[in-house]
């Protein structure tokens, strides 16, 4: 999670924590991009730590992700949707699995959205285990 705004980090991580999630909270933009990997299960991102981040590092980041994964990466947006650079988010939108929550939002609405980016990436984790054990059949049957 990137949440530069003082309280939106801690505040977010006694939900997920209350919820039994574990959550990673990063400082800056560099730690952010290294928490894109396979391993993580979901990305937090607010508005704020949007604007700390280019286009073009996330896009660097998202793009190291092997071919089965497509990273959730949750974006809480500020409450005037009409002053957020739709542009941006359009361009985001192109590079990875990006879903727009706009705040204030209920606590309710955003745990539904967080347990189904949750579910979306159990799922990815399924199919990257069952390409590596086709993978490892195709392997032994070819030696």
């Amino acid at each position: 999670m990137f949440a530069p705004v003082d309280g939106d980090a801690a505040a977010l991580g006694r939900m997920l924590e209350d919820e039994g999630v574990e959550m990673r909270a990063c400082a800056d933009a560099a730690g952010f991009y290294a928490c894109l990997d396979e391993q993580a299960w979901c990305a937090i991102i607010t508005e704020e730590g949007l604007d700390r981040c280019s286009l073009e590092g996330l896009d660097a980041s998202l793009r190291r992700q092997p071919a089965w994964s497509d990273l959730p990466l949750l974006t809480l947006a500020g409450p005037d949707l009409s002053r957020v650079d739709s542009n941006r988010f359009a361009r985001l939108a192109r590079i990875g699995n990006i879903t727009l929550v706009e705040r204030p939002t209920s606590r309710e609405v955003l745990l539904m959205s967080i347990r189904s980016a949750l579910r979306t990436r159990r799922l990815q984790f399924a199919a990257r285990d069952q390409w590596r054990t086709l993978e490892q059949h195709a392997g032994r049957r070819w030696r």
